[in-house]
């Protein structure tokens, strides 16, 4: 009888196997799932920010002649970890909005009677036409764009609302203000668009709204009217004549600190500085005199007497700025306007802390209109400014003293901005210009953009500009980037 269980077992075990060697013979209808091969689509493809990507694939299906699909389209943002749909047909026609980068956009293809799907994945790399040119801040009907020529003549226009859906800038439309960081001088980093009550802060190269100016600060100011902006490691705006400062502003996602303290009023320039003794200088309106500051903050500081050697006395300018910019030598040009309505420039060294920072001090003669001027804009290569008034185009010589007339523009326009193009293939921390001059003008109803190319001299090739490009509303600021 102890044998039992054995038997019992290896009966069970033959009960299996002839359960498993029994031949199904149901009538059962089973539906071949042909192969779907998506055709027509590159591996990797190179497109334009704010182009529009088209793209026409093909699908086949082994044995299928009219299949029944459905198709989704979508781009995948690893940094924002977010996947969007773009289409859902079999073609694509995108705008191309995602911003400056490589994405993945994936193309998925679903058989409905069987709901078997299959996809192809392209490396889409995006770059920007967007990257240099004159970006201009225009005034419409409607609120405020922004429109780009870029250095082929080639014209964006409302760029600010079809990137941030519909939105347009709100008046008053007051300026452009942006800077360059100090690892590459002339790679462009920040941009404010001055209008409303709050400045607005863009991506640099998508114009995509990043926030408002009063984020930026740890405790906002009461009104936001800023009128200068730079940023070399550390970042300064001017607003309402007082500085403010961020340290470590190209890295770090700090805030602007309380105003530097004192009585003083900041022109709306300020020159950055890589020295020992200060961080920027600039000039104080209130009392009339050249100032430097330290990264620390505090007070403003301000130059020693003159001496006899000095050009002029760094403390005793008791002028009203009217502009200002680098020039030769790593120089500033600045130039001033007396209570009688004279002219005056004065050329400072920044890098020095001494009286014998003045180098030139010229009362402007010889110089017609000049009083009235527009718009100026200096070279950084010679000693010589371009400047406007009315519908006229003048250079002035500032060691010679004098001034030649350059062109007129067409009766009833009027010149509103002049820029001289950035260098940007200039190395080390010296500015410099190229030798082509932008002006842009008005006559009531369009604006123009002006481009002329110049001599070594100074003067015109040409005696005419080489392109103008029209068709703008008003064009409030010129900021070339």
């Amino acid at each position: 009888m102890k044998h039992l269980p054995g038997i019992y077992t290896l009966l069970l075990i033959t009960m299996l196997l002839f359960t498993a060697c029994y031949k199904d013979k149901g009538n059962y209808n089973y539906t071949q799932i042909a192969e779907m091969t998506i055709n027509g689509l590159p591996d990797t493809l190179n497109t334009l920010l704010l182009d529009t990507l088209q793209l026409q694939p093909s699908v086949t299906q082994q044995g299928v002649s009219n299949g029944n699909y459905s198709y989704d389209w979508f781009v995948i943002d690893y940094k924002a970890n977010t996947r969007t749909s773009v289409a859902n047909t079999l073609a694509l026609r995108m705008p191309v909005t995602t911003g400056i980068g490589t994405y993945p956009l994936v193309f998925r293809v679903t058989d409905k009677n069987t709901g078997i799907s299959s996809s192809k994945e392209v490396t889409m790399i995006v770059k920007s036409l967007l990257s240099n040119g004159a970006l201009l801040l225009e005034e419409g009907p409607q609120g405020g764009d922004l429109s780009q020529v870029t250095p082929d003549y080639k014209v964006y226009r409302n760029l600010y609302s079809q990137i941030n859906k519909g939105e347009r800038l709100i008046p008053p439309l007051k300026g452009i203000l942006g800077s360059y960081n100090d690892n590459n001088r002339y790679q462009q980093q920040v941009i404010f668009i001055v209008a409303g009550t709050d400045p607005v802060l863009l991506d640099v190269q998508t114009y995509a709204k990043k926030g408002v100016l009063s984020q930026q600060f740890q405790t906002p100011p009461a009104t936001m009217e800023p009128s200068f902006y730079n940023c070399n490691n550390d970042a300064y705006i001017i607003n309402s004549g007082k500085i403010y400062g961020m340290q470590g502003a190209t890295s770090n996602p700090i805030k602007f600190v309380a105003p530097m303290a004192g009585n003083y009023k900041a022109a709306p320039y300020l020159h950055p500085l890589y020295s020992w003794f200060a961080a920027f200088a600039t000039y104080d309106e209130a009392n009339g005199r050249f100032a430097y500051g330290k990264k620390s903050g505090g007070d403003l500081l301000f130059y020693p007497p003159a001496t006899g050697a000095s050009a002029f006395d760094l403390n005793k300018i008791g002028k009203k700025y009217v502009y200002a910019a680098p020039t030769a030598s790593n120089y500033v040009l600045w130039i001033m306007k007396d209570s009688d309505g004279s002219l005056h420039i004065y050329i400072v060294n920044p890098d020095s802390n001494s009286a014998d920072a003045a180098i030139q001090y010229v009362a402007v003669a010889n110089a017609p209109a000049m009083q009235t001027a527009t718009a100026y804009t200096a070279s950084a290569k010679v000693p010589q400014l371009y400047y406007s008034a009315a519908n006229q185009l003048y250079l002035y010589d500032y060691k010679a003293n004098t001034a030649r007339h350059l062109y007129t523009l067409p009766a009833g326009e009027n010149i509103t901005a002049l820029q001289l193009i950035p260098d940007k293939t200039a190395n080390g921390w010296t500015y410099t210009t190229q030798n082509k001059l932008l002006a842009v003008s008005w006559n009531g109803s369009e604006s123009k953009l002006y481009y002329f190319d110049i001599e070594d001299t100074g003067l015109l090739k040409s005696n005419t500009p080489v392109k103008v490009v029209g068709g703008f509303g008003k064009i409030i600021s010129l900021f070339y980037k």
